[in-house]
């Protein structure tokens, strides 16, 4: 194995290990909603792009349509989302969320945000713009490869090709 894929490895490890963290975080304040991080995910989705079909939650998550679908049913019975028709084609139906989902992503965010932003402060601010900057160049540079190899790269792209009504 050459340096760079050592490098590689390395970067790999520790970007699992921050996801692990960050799951770590969900797995104790998610429960307290009655909800799973998956849910939380679609939530995320609705927060970001709007009102969005089933079909497409699916294809963003990355999981089956039966399950997407057991998921926002979970969320509709929570009072997170709510259901609507689409006024030019009867037939589609869009999940989008209530106040109380809203408050909830919000509520959850600004915990994620409270523990990173404990941890940005061990660093310097020179240190904490380099790292956003190489995270958000690695974050661009992922999407751009992945965009131009698979359709659901869209998973990789928050926040782009939101479906509106």
């Amino acid at each position: 194995m050459n340096s760079s894929d050592k490098r590689a490895s390395e970067l790999m490890r520790e970007l699992y290990r921050i996801a692990g963290c960050r799951h770590a975080v969900f797995r104790e304040y998610l429960p307290r909603y009655g909800i799973t991080f998956q849910q939380f995910h679609m939530l995320l989705h609705l927060s970001k792009e709007g009102p969005l079909k089933i079909s497409d939650l699916s294809h963003r998550m990355l999981v089956s349509m039966p399950t997407t679908s057991r998921m926002a049913n979970h969320l509709l019975r929570q009072g997170l989302v709510k259901k609507s028709k689409d006024t030019t084609d009867r037939r589609s139906t869009y999940l989008e969320l209530t106040p109380k989902g809203e408050e909830l992503v919000m509520t959850v965010e600004g915990l994620q945000a409270q523990a990173i932003s404990s941890i940005l402060q061990e660093l310097s601010r020179e240190e904490a713009d380099t790292f956003l900057r190489v995270i958000r160049h690695f974050a661009d540079s992922l999407t751009g490869r992945w965009g131009a190899l698979s359709a659901k790269a869209d998973a990789c792209r928050e926040g782009e090709g939101g479906r509106g009504r």
